[in-house]
């Protein structure tokens, strides 16, 4: 049974793989820098701000908890149960 998940998988990276065009190449590498997405973190920083004023600061607590966590459980836990 895992041989033919494992063989379903590749099949499947494969497949996806093959689907890619030269020119959406660079596109995509620039959607993957950090530098791309610091607009919009400020454009949600201020508007979280504007909106809740005193109250984003709890809204920020409450972020940054949730990425502590969601990394922490994915990095302890996740990844070595399904060992990829």
């Amino acid at each position: 049974m895992i041989n033919q998940l494992i063989e379903l998988d590749k099949e499947l990276f494969l497949f996806l793989n093959g689907l890619h065009t030269n020119w959406l190449d660079p596109l995509m590498d620039w959607f993957s820098e950090t530098i791309f997405w610091i607009p919009l973190h400020i454009f949600l920083l201020v508007k979280i701000l504007q909106t809740y004023k005193i109250q984003s600061i709890l809204i920020f607590i409450a972020i940054a908890v949730t990425i502590t966590l969601s990394d922490q459980i994915t990095t302890s836990f996740m990844k070595p149960f399904f060992e990829r």
